[in-house]
């Protein structure tokens, strides 16, 4: 049977060809015939959703008579509410004794395969976690005895936005349509796109509560699954979604703006028509980016601010000003007239003193705005979406500059020095922190927290405290693991320590996180009793508020415990650590599926383990951890082929499976890996040569096939990488950029063998 895919693209053929037929009833058979039976059954349903709503014209015909329940679970089916393009919607009431309660129910007119019940079902659910208090939530789902699919959803009694507007102020208009379009914007802060927005979907109920209703043929943003004609309402879609493209977040933006420009067709407000006309522009690239940014125009037109949606002349600021500033300027007006020359000067410069505060502070707002969606809720997103390096690149970019702004706007509140300079700190998280999906920017990431402190500057306080605190511990990790600088990473954490154990008594997860950033240092410093006496903290740190953010420091203390263990020379306790990381990353990544961040650290933690059994002489066991590791890496790195981070663990675990193999009489095998690793890490380097760590991974990598060569009899090929490995770390030593653990540990060893090998 063709996948699900194939059977869509066979199914929209068959269809074409008839549609192109002078006799359609005959033909339909004989191409039928020769189909299969999935494909036969799609071509039935779309002939059935395209009798229901013609897609060209929009218009609703009489749906066909399907067998529709006459309860769903405690609900009998009461009386029909509404119909559309994709099924139709009845009130449903709760007759089992327990409670009253009514509720909607909405059948999908369709039969769905096998491929299409997996994605409804996983749809309900993403559908069922919008939690907003102006979205009817959909409530439960499934399959009726017939096989028809439905969505059980709140009960919302009111009355079309259109309706509920009729004879509304402008203002009063503007204030339920932003409820709505908030709506949206959260939906759309959660990767899920309405598709179907039109007045009858925003009911307002009695106490002037929109309600954004009817998520039945939502999507996720960029969900290939889902891409391709969808039921729409025409007069409401964007001409690139009656073309035939698929349902995005623009195309939301376009069916806010027609709704808007109905609503406020009566009002005669140029501002809010020039608003609705950006959201309803037929070119997408005119349109507002997106609702945050609609919402943004339609908060400085309620405090007649100037609208980014007309041109910004000098009359039409200062039409915005006077109609601020009407007692202000009436007082001006008479003073003028007693005073005449000075005073008139005095109100000119007084009239260009407010237009710019204005300007400025508009731009501020932008800026505000801007950089809080980005760093807050599309990047927060794309961290945990596989595939979306590049697009969190440019994000990472965007947001640079909006941030940037804000941190050089002259007399910002605290509020917003606090928002820049957090801003700041999860910018340069996301550009090279060693633990969260990061892009391999660490110098962009000593801008970004060198930015943030500066920000907060003299700023005093429980919450700038602890945001300095945080980026201390940011930018102490990044020297150590970044740039091998671990004098100033000793530095900056003695400077964190007084705001972390001081008398603010900051919350357990800093704590926590200070003593796992001071346990890494001490690793670094080969200092390891230390170390492990810093994970135990963390370890005993007390749970996380956010269960992902708990299982994450969870796991890093456990491999932290292992390392410090390790090193120390005990490596059946290293290994025991190391397991119950391992094992605490599996039971997240079951909770939390698809996550490329666990599925990285995963694929590290079994690396841990491979290289503690290839040092207990256990290469068997050893080989099959690498293996597993390498499985999980692979995939990550066939699936972001840009991201330098994730090529690098897959080395690293590549590299463990060679040095198993080598053990086991491998060697020819064990080379070719190692040889074809060195390689990329030299090329990694040479891309990015200032990034310390990338050198030292080449030494290492060189010093491993040394060892190997060594072993199988090739000792004048050994002692050429022993003496390459060295050159590396003898130019890192006179930089001062070489730790205490490798030069007691990694460096020790290359020099041993090569003494005892090479002479």
């Amino acid at each position: 049977m063709p996948a699900g895919t194939e059977v869509e693209r066979r199914a929209l053929q068959v269809l074409e060809e008839l549609a192109d037929a002078d006799d359609p009833d005959t033909l339909r058979p004989r191409l039928l015939a020769r189909e299969p039976e999935a494909v036969q059954r799609r071509v039935a349903a779309l002939e059935r959703s395209a009798a229901a709503a013609d897609p060209l014209t929009g218009s609703l015909q009489t749906l066909p008579d399907l067998e529709l329940p006459e309860r769903v679970g405690p609900y009998r089916i009461a009386e029909p509410l509404g119909q559309g393009g994709m099924g139709s919607v009845w009130l449903a009431r709760r007759d089992d004794g327990v409670f009253d309660q009514a509720i909607a129910v909405k059948f999908i007119h369709t039969e769905l395969d096998a491929h299409a019940i997996a994605r409804f079902d996983a749809e309900r659910r993403m559908l069922a976690r919008l939690e907003h208090p102006n979205i009817a939530r959909i409530l439960d789902g499934g399959l009726a005895d017939s096989g028809l699919p439905y969505l059980t959803m709140e009960y919302v009694e009111g009355r079309p936005i259109d309706a509920a507007a009729a004879g509304l102020s402008a203002a009063d208009t503007a204030a339920i349509f932003v409820q709505a379009a908030e709506a949206v914007q959260f939906a759309h802060s959660r990767l899920v796109v309405h598709a179907d927005l039109k007045p009858s979907n925003i009911l307002v109920d009695g106490a002037g509560r929109a309600r954004l209703l009817d998520f039945g043929v939502a999507r996720l943003v960029d969900d290939e699954d889902s891409a391709g004609p969808t039921p729409m309402t025409q007069d409401y879609a964007s001409p690139q979604r009656r073309a035939g493209g698929s349902a995005s977040i623009a195309d939301d933006v376009f069916a806010l703006g027609v709704i808007l420009r109905d609503l406020v067709a009566e009002a005669g407000d140029r501002d809010l028509t020039a608003i609705a006309a950006r959201a309803s522009a037929d070119d997408e690239a005119t349109r507002y980016g997106s609702v945050a940014a609609l919402l943004g125009d339609l908060t400085r037109w309620r405090e007649r601010l100037p609208v980014s949606a007309r041109p910004q002349t000098v009359g039409y600021r200062l039409e915005r000003f006077w109609a601020r500033r009407r007692a202000v300027v009436a007082i001006t007006a008479t003073a003028m007239l007693l005073l005449m020359g000075a005073t008139a000067v005095a109100s000119v410069n007084y009239v260009r003193a407010e237009r710019a505060r204005a300007n400025a502070n508009a731009r501020l707002a932008d800026a505000r705005e801007a950089a809080s969606y980005l760093m807050y809720d599309v990047a927060d997103a794309l961290d945990r979406t596989p595939g979306a390096l590049p697009l969190r690149t440019r994000v990472a970019a965007v947001s640079q500059r909006y941030l940037d702004r804000l941190s050089t706007a002259p007399g910002a509140p605290v509020a917003v020095r606090l928002e820049s300079a957090d801003g700041l700190l999860r910018l340069g998280l996301r550009q090279g922190a060693q633990d969260v999906a990061n892009l391999g920017q660490p110098a962009a990431a000593r801008r970004s927290y060198a930015g943030a402190l500066r920000v907060l500057g003299d700023l005093k306080g429980v919450d700038a405290d602890r945001l300095r605190a945080r980026t201390l511990l940011a930018q102490a990790s990044l020297e150590s693991n970044a740039f091998n600088d671990i004098a100033t990473a000793d530095r900056l954490l003695a400077q964190a320590r007084p705001l972390i154990e001081g008398p603010a008594a900051p919350a357990a997860a800093l704590k926590g996180d200070y003593a796992l950033a001071m346990s890494e240092l001490r690793q670094w410093q080969a200092r390891y009793p230390d170390a492990l006496a810093m994970a135990r903290v963390a370890l005993a740190t007390g749970a996380a508020a956010d269960p992902y953010a708990d299982a994450r420091r969870r796991e890093r203390a456990l491999s932290l415990l292992g390392d410090a263990l390790f090193y120390g020379g005990d490596l059946e306790g290293g290994l025991d650590a190391y397991r119950q990381g391992a094992a605490t990353l599996e039971r997240a990544v079951a909770r939390w599926p698809g996550d490329p961040m666990l599925q990285r650290r995963l694929s590290q933690a079994r690396w841990n383990i491979a290289s503690t059994l290839l040092e207990a002489n256990r290469p068997r066991e050893a080989l099959q951890a690498a293996e597993g590791a390498s499985a999980v890496s692979s995939a990550a790195a066939e699936a972001e082929p840009a991201d330098a981070g994730v090529q690098r663990t897959h080395i690293i675990n590549e590299n463990a499976r060679a040095l198993a193999l080598a053990k086991l009489g491998r060697t020819d095998e064990a080379v070719a890996v190692l040889t074809t690793n060195s390689a990329r890490r030299l090329a990694l380097w040479r891309a990015a040569p200032e990034q310390t760590h990338l050198a030292r991974d080449y030494a290492v990598s060189m010093t491993m096939l040394g060892d190997v060569e060594a072993e199988a009899g090739r000792t004048d090929v050994a002692c050429q990488r022993y003496g390459q490995a060295r050159a590396v770390f003898d130019g890192l030593s006179r930089k001062g950029q070489i730790s205490d653990q490798d030069r007691n540990f990694q460096l020790k060893l290359l020099l041993q063998n090569e003494a005892r090998r090479c002479g």
